[in-house]
């Protein structure tokens, strides 16, 4: 089974952010050579991509402020699922995407340790996802960590957010609150949330 995070919040929130932060915390934290982890995100594709990069799986080795010796123990693979906002009921894209991640990851070496993040915009109910990931022919091969939610000091001041429909689905299905201050996350919720997906 893979391990898995769902991250949902509210657009601007810092999810992307988060996302960037718990990996290079996942390069600092890398064990012994030979033992990586290949992690997958799996995320909306961006509304302004043309046709053909919509569909593009973009597989890279490096994350932003990791060195290489880093990189060289750490795969980080880029997954842009197209078809619109990945809370949509029609779920076929982000269903024909997840499978095809999940029966890539588990054809992976011994070596390489499988991890998978999936990012909802920032528009979306997570509970179609949730959903998903419990269906019969998903759930044995996804071990589902935690559905995280991340809050910013910005909208929890803001009326028409902390009452929209939207915003209190995010809230209910997060098994974890993070806060997101200015600077991101921080060191000890990435430690946290790395030692619930997978443990170095």
């Amino acid at each position: 089974m893979i391990p898995t995070l769902l991250i949902n919040g509210w657009r601007g929130c810092g999810k992307s952010r988060f996302i960037h932060q718990l990996l290079q915390r996942a390069a600092i934290r890398q064990g012994e050579p030979g033992s990586a982890t290949h992690w997958c995100v799996l995320r909306d594709a961006p509304l302004w991509g043309n046709a053909n990069s919509a569909n593009a799986t973009r597989v890279h080795s490096d994350v932003d402020a990791i060195d290489a010796t880093d990189a060289d123990q750490m795969v980080v693979e880029w997954v842009d699922v197209s078809g619109g906002c990945l809370c949509c009921s029609a779920l076929l894209p982000l269903r024909v995407a997840l499978v095809s991640v999940l029966r890539r990851l588990r054809q992976l070496p011994p070596a390489s340790r499988p991890a998978l993040l999936i990012e909802t915009s920032g528009l979306a109910d997570p509970h179609p996802l949730l959903r998903l990931l419990g269906e019969p022919g998903i759930a044995p091969s996804v071990s589902l960590r935690a559905c995280v939610t991340l809050l910013a000091q910005a909208q929890l001041q803001t009326s028409t957010i902390i009452g929209h429909p939207m915003f209190l689905a995010q809230c209910r299905a997060g098994d974890r609150l993070i806060w997101s201050g200015s600077e991101g996350v921080t060191s000890e919720a990435l430690d946290r949330t790395l030692e619930n997906i997978i443990s170095f």
